[in-house]
């Protein structure tokens, strides 16, 4: 009985043992994959839908045509449509830049264009250094990177200009970056990841409201995004899809004020523009 128990003690620790390093082996490898193929001349066709919703003269429906066109050691370049202009929001923004990988990040060094229908307000860009566009190791819903600061303009306005405040946030976030499979133009893609950039504005007037010299802050533009990008990865095929959403809604104060002071402006109250560029087909080695 001695012997039998001591074999059932051995036998018992021998489990316990191996249940502890099962444990302690149990986490996963980082992920790895090439979500961006960056070879020269790998290209991806797009077609591209945009909409305005508040005026239809806006509308149309396009091409574009992304080719990676320079590489080095450590980035890449891509150009759209040669020396016309991208017609896709995503297209436009990565032509802008150049473009860095590792296994798991994307990092982006260019400039962002504020929209275009933010030019009555700014025409400013927004310089980008080592931005990460996605990062196949992040929790959904982390903020992968964030850049902030302030613009100051003059906005000319029933026969004079007034000074302009614009505080803005710009960043990207991990939306999902799982294994996901998303059917786009009838194709599925497998291995699919997803993430957003935002441009949050808040854009504040100095204005001598009754005329008597003294300057009040006025809200022009609340706390809003002006710019929204849902876009989407596919493991070695490259960018399948963006859903762009841009424009601006002034602030319901500020129209007040115009208002009671007999000043109409001149500019939309509210302007939205949706534009979606999906893949058509592409070549990538």
């Amino acid at each position: 009985m001695k012997n039998l128990k001591a074999i059932m003690l051995l036998f018992l620790g021998l489990v316990l043992v191996g249940c502890s390093s099962d444990d302690s082996g149990g986490s996963s490898e980082p992920a790895t994959g090439n979500y961006f193929p960056s070879t020269m001349d790998d290209l991806w066709i797009y077609n591209v839908e945009n909409r305005n919703a508040d005026d239809d003269t806006f509308d149309f429906d396009a091409t574009d045509l992304l080719t990676v066109n320079s590489v080095t050691a450590t980035s890449f370049t891509v150009d759209a449509n040669g020396a016309d202009p991208a017609n896709g929001r995503m297209s436009e923004f990565l032509e802008n830049g150049t473009l860095g990988k590792t296994e798991s990040t994307l990092l982006y060094n260019g400039v962002l264009d504020l929209p275009a229908e933010f030019s009555d307000f700014s025409d400013e860009t927004i310089t980008l250094v080592d931005f990460v566009l996605y990062d196949l190791n992040a929790s959904n819903g982390e903020e992968l990177s964030s850049t902030s600061g302030t613009f100051t303009q003059d906005f000319p306005f029933d026969g004079a200009t007034i000074p302009l405040t614009i505080d803005y946030v710009l960043s990207t976030t991990n939306v999902n970056s799982g294994s996901n499979t998303l059917t786009v133009d009838g194709t599925e893609y497998t291995n699919v990841i997803q993430a957003n950039i935002s441009l949050e504005v808040t854009v504040i007037a100095s204005m001598d409201i009754l005329g008597t010299g003294t300057i009040t802050e006025v809200d022009v533009l609340n706390t809003q995004d002006v710019l929204s990008i849902d876009y989407y990865f596919s493991q070695d095929v490259g960018l399948i899809k963006a859903n762009a959403t841009q424009g601006y809604a002034v602030a319901d104060t500020f129209v007040e004020i115009l208002t009671f002071g007999g000043i109409v402006l001149d500019i939309p109250t509210t302007v939205t523009v949706t534009n979606n560029q999906e893949i058509d087909s592409f070549i990538v080695e």
